[in-house]
């Protein structure tokens, strides 16, 4: 789904290739995002729309829940400046028991195990990962290369690893890269105890040997990314790119040449009352012509939704999403409750929407 970043495909591929080995497995990290992303793009479709001051501004405005949190600090394994990021932080998870839960669900859980795989690990043992991406223009296409650094307890490098893994050396760290016939040559390097870095091999030996700078997001990227209690966000810009080549097959749906999305942030986060909030903040260049199209597509959307019998699973999810623009910025913001709660709205829309497809596809062959 986010075509340029390569993730899925890769995954998919080292799973096949490598089924046995420990490292990395069948999705990684960055491919949740792509899942994520279309997940909450399909639940808007069936938003309710509010007067900006239905939004609580300590969660639902763009940057009100940004108080007293910082941007990433600049770190030594991933590019300056990069333009997309996907941060996960497993411990809080953990502490507010969403983790457990999820891990409850049989397709969620073989997720999980897959992605601790990919640094080496136990998901015991994983605590934060922080996955930057910067996009290239390759041909007539836009890729996006990454490097992910994970917090890892416990964590060293092996000493061996099944074929097809070649051991290599990355600027003054020896590591291991799977030679599978993937042009960006995934390699892991355990730069120091705790720490397991994972990426592109030619983008994470560039930063290594100092060929390209080490730092953080890029400076417009920075500000949409501090987050008190932060469990979960995916947000990336386009830069003078299409967004629909940044994003692949769900960009399109924002692009106004006047008034393009420029940035797009997705999260998920505890409020003062320990409850669970998902926001989803489209950014536009101006806020005017693309961001109107954009607010009256989704009521459209929505009362078609609340207005057909078919939809019904869906429609308390509806009726919950609030819609707001502030200044550049349209905010869609739904509140979760409970770990017990949200995941309980989690398996019923899942179920909802997989037994309206199964529906759909039968009046379809009896046609």
């Amino acid at each position: 789904m986010i075509g340029a970043m390569r993730t899925s495909s890769r995954a998919a591929r080292r799973a096949r290739h490598n089924p046995s080995s420990s490292l990395p497995a069948a999705c990684s990290t960055k491919a949740f995002a792509a899942f994520a992303a279309f997940a909450v793009c399909a639940a808007v479709a069936a938003c309710r729309s509010a007067d900006p001051g239905a939004v609580d501004p300590e969660t639902g405005a763009a940057a009100a829940d940004a108080s007293g949190a910082a941007p990433p600090a600049p770190s030594p394994f991933l590019p300056a400046g990069y333009e997309g990021e996907l941060f996960v932080d497993y411990e809080a998870l953990r502490a507010c028991d969403l983790l457990a839960a999820l891990e409850r669900i049989p397709m969620i859980a073989s997720y999980l195990a897959s992605v601790a795989q990919q640094y080496g690990c136990e998901m015991d043992d994983l605590a934060r990962t922080r996955t930057a991406v910067v996009f290239a223009s390759e041909g007539s296409g836009v890729y996006g290369h990454s490097v992910s650094v994970a917090e890892v307890a416990g964590s060293k490098r092996p000493e061996s690893m099944p074929k097809p893994w070649l051991q290599v050396r990355v600027g003054p760290y020896d590591g291991w890269w799977w030679d599978g016939g993937l042009a960006d040559k995934p390699t892991v390097v355990w730069p120091a105890p705790g720490l397991v870095v994972e990426g592109d091999q030619a983008l994470l030996t560039a930063i290594a040997t100092g060929e390209r700078n080490a730092g953080g997001p890029h400076p417009q990227l920075a500000p949409l990314l501090p987050c008190q209690r932060l469990l979960w966000q995916f947000a990336v810009g386009r830069f003078g790119k299409p967004m629909s080549q940044v994003l692949g097959s769900i960009g399109w749906l924002w692009h106004d040449a006047d008034d393009p999305c420029d940035f797009l942030r997705l999260r998920v986060w505890l409020d003062a009352h320990d409850e669970l909030v998902a926001s989803l903040l489209l950014r536009f260049q101006r806020g005017t012509s693309g961001l109107r199209e954009v607010e009256r597509d989704l009521t459209d959307r929505r009362d078609q939704v609340l207005g057909d019998k078919q939809f019904a699973p869906l429609q308390p999810l509806a009726r919950a999403l609030l819609m707001a623009h502030q200044d550049r910025d349209l905010v869609l913001t739904l509140p979760l409750g409970t770990t017990r709660q949200a995941v309980g709205t989690i398996e019923r829309t899942v179920l909802a929407v997989m037994k309206m497809r199964m529906q759909m596809e039968m009046e379809a062959r009896r046609k």
